[in-house]
């Protein structure tokens, strides 16, 4: 029961409650419904207690469900939570009446911007567990084709190349074969030319004897004409110095005559010439240097043959393999193997941490409730926006006491306030849902564009393994066929390559089927799953506005008494609102009349100042 208890300077609005045993027969014409949802909230306690069990068993139900299919959890640590989650529950549904509120209140506030909120983070999990994990998948495959066609490719050309190699191991396996034969021809031209090497080393032998005798000869010889020659210019000397003695005391008998030339007969240079070593030995001496040159020859001709028949083979063969590659493909496909692994269990942590962290969207509902309901208890001006029915009604009654209504609102103060009574929305509420909407839009198109790359890459991938179906063959062939023709000497190297006849096919093949990108295409149900999630979000928008008015007559039901004083306190702040600004309106006019009485005085002054100046 409500009445006004009037004290001295001061009107308080109290709510009483008076507890008094209901009659068994109007108790029993109470209806199930009405007993829970219209009765007092003191009475049928034990009916409201067991009915709160049943809610909380559901609630625990339900939060199971949401942790194992929306946010990931894993079946035990669900059940854990949702065991602890429903004793609470239970608990509190039973005994108490603020944790109904609160429950109850977490309903519509997912209609709210909290809700909103809540439904883009569930969003934002589907966009995580599907297209861009698709996205993960396809960019790994992507990776994977890539090192396959690094293998394929060195592996092909290590197989041409050992083909390619082939003709030049058997001209060397010939050559070899070869080899032996010519050192076996070697040796048998040694064995033929031995005796003719023999007999040029007699030969040199003999000459070096005789050259040496004939040297002997002619050092022997040297000696012996030395000493005659020295005899012979001596005595000539004494016997051309005796003759022109005398000669020349007897030319002064015969001035006119020279005498004395009769001794150049005597002359030591004309007549001992024929004794000189160099004229008498000189047979001796070039006989001795004939068998020098002989002996020479024969040596020099011993020494040529042995060149022309000496030979060896030496053998040399090079193989220059360059593989210009920082890494194998074994370590390439490693490292992408290894750093995909890496990536990917990062990005599965990642997405399954933050699908989890999303549940707590829930005890964020769940908070926001219980300030809510504290706010609504302790502070009369929270939320206190709404033209309810019971404010129509308590303003009616108002002016039917005599007093100052404030209905029909003004047309600034129906910017301000909601009549929750209309389907339509105010002006506030609709502004706070045109914002709504544009943050939906914007996360629209970002999911959108995911979406979109999600299947771009599938299908760039798709028309890489449709089209990209190629297999290059190469063969070829090599023939190596040595031929002389010619004389004997052809016949002779002939025998050497005759076997020099090599012919060689090689083939490579480049199939690049098995590393063709296999991409996954995207879920059929991304599209309908994210429309329909969007669709929900767009309807919670739409309903923001009426989920807002849902959370105060929620409290306004369970807390009639603090509606009462709510709505009491709403009405002389309105009443305030308008005596201020009538205040404030009434001072502006007279501001304004004051001045324009100051200005036409100063006009008249001004006109009366000119004037007389003029006379």
């Amino acid at each position: 029961m409500t009445h006004v208890e009037t004290k001295t300077g001061k009107s308080k609005l109290r709510f009483e409650e008076k507890k008094t045993e209901d009659p068994t027969s109007y108790n029993d014409a109470l209806r199930f419904p009405d007993k829970l949802f219209k009765s007092n909230r003191h009475t049928f306690t034990c009916l409201k207690a067991i009915f709160g069990i049943f809610s909380g068993i559901l609630t625990g139900g339900i939060l199971f469900v949401l942790l194992i299919y929306s946010f990931g959890f894993a079946l035990d640590i669900a059940g854990y939570i949702s065991i602890g989650v429903t004793a609470v529950a239970c608990l509190g549904l039973a005994l108490s009446v603020h944790v109904r509120c609160i429950v109850l209140l977490m309903i519509p506030s997912l209609f709210t911007g909290r809700g909103r909120v809540a439904i883009l983070a569930v969003i934002f999990g589907l966009l995580l567990s599907r297209p861009i994990k698709n996205i993960s998948i396809n960019t790994s495959e992507v990776s994977r084709s890539m090192a396959c066609s690094t293998e394929l490719f060195q592996n092909q050309s290590h197989t041409l190349r050992q083909q390619l190699n082939v003709p030049l191991k058997q001209i060397t396996d010939a050559l070899d074969k070869h080899a032996k034969d010519i050192k076996e021809i070697g040796k048998q031209i040694d064995k033929a030319i031995k005796p003719i090497n023999d007999a040029l080393a007699a030969i040199k032998h003999g000459v070096q004897k005789v050259s040496g005798a004939l040297d002997t000869a002619s050092q022997e010889c040297d000696r012996m004409m030395n000493s005659v020659y020295d005899d012979c210019t001596g005595e000539l000397s004494n016997a051309y110095d005796k003759c022109s003695e005398t000669l020349s005391s007897a030319k002064r008998y015969v001035p006119h005559l020279d005498i004395t030339a009769v001794c150049k007969i005597l002359d030591k240079n004309q007549v001992c010439v024929i004794l000189k070593p160099s004229v008498v030995c000189s047979p001796v001496k070039t006989l001795d240097n004939a068998a020098e040159k002989l002996a020479n020859f024969a040596v020099n001709l011993v020494k040529d043959i042995d060149k022309w028949f000496q030979f060896n083979i030496i053998k040399k063969s090079q193989n220059d393999q360059v593989n210009n590659a920082t890494k194998t493909a074994k370590e390439f496909i490693a490292e992408i193997e290894k750093a995909l692994t890496d990536k990917k269990i990062t990005f599965t942590y990642i997405v399954e941490s933050m699908s989890q962290l999303l549940a707590l969207s829930l005890l964020l509902l769940l908070t926001q409730s219980f300030f809510y309901l504290k706010n609504y208890l302790a502070k009369d001006e929270f939320d206190n926006i709404y033209i309810t029915s019971q404010f129509k009604g308590y303003d009616s009654e108002t002016r039917e006491k005599g007093q100052q209504g404030v209905l029909p609102l003004q047309k600034k103060e129906k910017k301000l306030y909601t009549d929750s009574t209309s389907f339509m929305m105010s002006p506030k509420e609709r502004s706070q849902s045109v914002i709504g909407i544009s943050q939906l839009i914007l996360h629209v198109l970002l999911s959108a564009l995911i979406v979109f790359l999600n299947y771009v890459l599938f299908y760039i991938l798709f028309l890489v393994n449709r089209y990209g179906q190629v297999n290059v063959d190469v063969t070829g062939k090599s023939k190596i066929n040595l031929k002389v023709r010619g004389g004997q000497m052809a016949a002779l190297i002939n025998t050497f390559i005759n076997n020099i006849n090599i012919e060689n096919t090689y083939e490579a093949s480049y199939n690049t089927t098995v590393c063709l990108p296999s991409p996954t295409p995207p879920d059929a149900t991304d599209i309908p799953v994210l429309c329909s999630a969007y669709a929900a979000a767009f309807l919670l928008v739409l309903l923001q506005a009426y989920g807002a008015r849902c959370n105060r007559k929620i409290c306004a039901f369970y807390y009639p008494e603090q509606e009462i004083e709510r709505i009491a306190f709403l009405q002389k702040k309105i009443l305030y609102n308008r005596t201020e600004r009538h205040t404030f309106i009434k001072q502006h006019v007279t501001s304004i009349k004051n001045q324009k009485i100051a200005e036409q005085r100063m006009s008249v002054k001004q006109m009366f100042i000119c004037n007389m100046s003029l006379l």
